[in-house]
């Protein structure tokens, strides 16, 4: 397992959420130093915290939930293209990367520059934009993933982009850590919890060079 390359956010008490998202928080209730048997934590977060998945569920009500994604959308080759120098990753941008029916795109962008997951959080975070997005839908892509907690930006414009993918079928993987990962081609691994009604998941996602 040596040449697998982990690209997920530890999942910790205190790492940065989406704004207005409950913290993380991770309790070690029992304690085997107190006397007890065994150690035993318990944790509590949202779906979409750290590095997670979104699935359909969470912009089309009655949409695919995360235990039923399929998951060929999250296991076989990807491809890991360098956008450090936009701001906003839109259709031009994306047009000179040619994005292939059926491929699964992750975005390095200039949010993988440090451990976003313990900075405040940044509302200027580089993100995919509503054009970007329907040309990525149009493309036909499998999966789009980001080196951030969103895709989208804030608000409204955000929402957008999601519903430009999810109904038509693209996943969403957010949070990744991208910082030392070569552009280039990869076998992907990616496992979110199969939470029945899940509208996304917590996942570890690895990568190994092709």
């Amino acid at each position: 397992m040596s040449d697998w390359i982990d690209v997920s956010v530890p999942l910790s008490t205190g790492i940065t959420v989406w704004p207005g998202d409950p913290a993380v928080e991770i309790v070690r209730f029992s304690r085997m130093s107190d006397g007890a048997p065994c150690n035993v934590s318990s944790i509590s977060t949202s779906l979409h915290a750290g590095t997670h998945v979104d699935a359909p569920l969470h912009y089309v009500d009655r949409g695919i939930d995360i235990a039923h994604l399929p998951i060929d959308h999250l296991c076989g080759p990807a491809r890991v293209i360098g956008l450090r120098d936009a701001v906003e990753i839109n259709a031009d941008v994306l047009r000179q990367h040619c994005p292939e029916r059926g491929e699964r795109l992750l975005l390095k962008t200039a949010n993988s520059a440090g451990e976003w997951w313990r900075q405040p959080f940044r509302p200027d975070y580089c993100h995919l934009t509503r054009d970007g997005a329907d040309y990525l839908a149009k493309c036909g892509v499998r999966t789009v993933g980001i080196d951030y907690l969103s895709i989208g930006p804030g608000g409204r414009e955000g929402d957008l982009v999601h519903r430009a993918l999810l109904p038509a079928g693209v996943a969403i993987i957010e949070g990744l850590v991208l910082g030392d990962v070569p552009w280039g081609r990869y076998e992907m691994l990616g496992l979110p919890l199969r939470i029945d009604g899940g509208d996304g998941s917590p996942a570890r996602i690895l990568l190994r060079p092709l």
